[in-house]
């Protein structure tokens, strides 16, 4: 199921993803493949190598291209997806930090937080407590 980018988690996001050249993801098609795989396989982990060959590029080219036409490094922009998958999991889900880490494509729950906490702010726990408050305070009011 195709997701909607970029979300709208916390300033640093919005600073984060105004970065990002979105329309290059519909206009060339080497990207647009690459979001198209994103999105269906939103927990799998992704090689920059991978990367390249899903968007029919030399290796050695794909960096310089997804920089040029992204305007942000593809490390900066996978990292940033994760953490937006993460951000609608720990809002819908009742699934551990180490669940939602694992299912938003990370290794292991310190490059996970370490990356959320660098993307939006805050750490994924700061946030689910952030959320879950405002959540109690909508049903006081």
């Amino acid at each position: 199921m195709p997701r909607e980018f970029p979300l709208n988690v916390g300033p640093l996001t919005i600073q984060k993803s105004s970065q990002i050249e979105w329309s290059a993801f519909e206009y060339y098609s080497p990207l647009k493949r690459l979001l198209e795989y994103v999105c269906e396989h939103p927990g799998e982990a992704l090689s920059m190598t991978h990367a390249a060959r899903i968007a029919s590029l030399e290796y050695t080219h794909f960096a310089a291209y997804f920089r040029k036409k992204a305007g942000v490094t593809f490390k900066c922009w996978i990292d940033f997806v994760r953490v937006c998958w993460a951000v609608q999991m720990l809002e819908t889900v009742d699934k551990s930090i180490t669940d939602v880490a694992q299912d938003s494509g990370f290794e292991d729950g310190t490059t996970f937080s370490r990356t959320f906490r660098r993307v939006t702010g805050m750490t994924p726990t700061q946030y689910r407590r952030r959320r879950l408050t405002r959540s109690r305070d909508q049903w006081k009011g």
